[in-house]
C-alpha cells in the first residue's frame, strides 16, 4: 500500500505563507495600536501629555451656613484640560458633596483656582477631608484639607 502525503517542498511553502500572513497581521495591529496612542496623546486623553496637580486649598469666603474654598490647580501637561467634577470626600471615603465645574478649562502651564462652595452641613469641623478633582480627559487628583470654621 502506497501512502500519499504532502511533499516536503509544499509543506515548506505552506509554513512560509503562514509565517508571512501572521507577520502582516501583527504589523497591522501594532501600527493601529500606535496610532491610537498618538491620537490620545494629541487629544489630551488620560496618559501621555496630560497632567494636573492640586497645589493648595484655602478658604476664600465663609458665612454662617457655607464656606467657599479656592482649589489651586496647575496644568503641568502639554494639553488643555477640562475640569468637570469636584468631590468632597470625608475621612471614611464617603463622597459628601459633589460639584459640577461646568467644563472649566485650564491651559498647559497655567496655574489657576477653582471656587468650591460647600454648605457647612456637609462638613465636620476638625476632620480631615479630601478634595478629588476630575477632568473630561480622565485625570483624577486628590488632596487633603482640614475643616476649620471661623464664623
Amino acid at each position: 500500500m502506497r501512502r500519499k502525503g504532502v511533499s516536503p517542498i509544499i509543506s515548506i511553502l505552506l509554513i512560509i505563507v503562514i509565517t508571512v500572513a501572521v507577520s502582516v497581521l501583527v504589523y497591522v495591529w501594532i501600527i493601529g495600536y500606535q496610532s491610537t496612542i498618538e491620537k490620545e496623546s494629541a487629544g489630551g486623553s488620560k496618559g501621555l501629555g496630560a497632567c494636573l496637580n492640586v497645589i493648595g486649598v484655602d478658604v476664600a469666603y465663609e458665612d454662617a451656613s457655607s464656606i467657599s474654598y479656592r482649589i489651586w490647580l496647575v496644568n503641568c501637561g502639554e494639553t488643555r484640560l477640562h475640569v468637570d467634577y469636584v468631590y468632597v470626600i470625608d475621612s471614611t471615603g464617603k463622597i459628601t458633596y459633589t460639584y459640577y465645574a461646568g467644563d472649566w478649562a485650564i491651559d498647559p502651564g497655567v496655574q489657576n483656582y477653582l471656587w468650591l462652595w460647600v454648605p457647612k452641613s456637609y462638613l465636620e469641623e476638625g476632620q480631615v477631608n479630601y478634595i478629588k478633582v476630575t477632568t473630561e480627559e480622565g485625570l483624577e487628583v486628590i488632596t487633603s484639607f482640614r475643616v476649620k470654621f471661623n464664623v
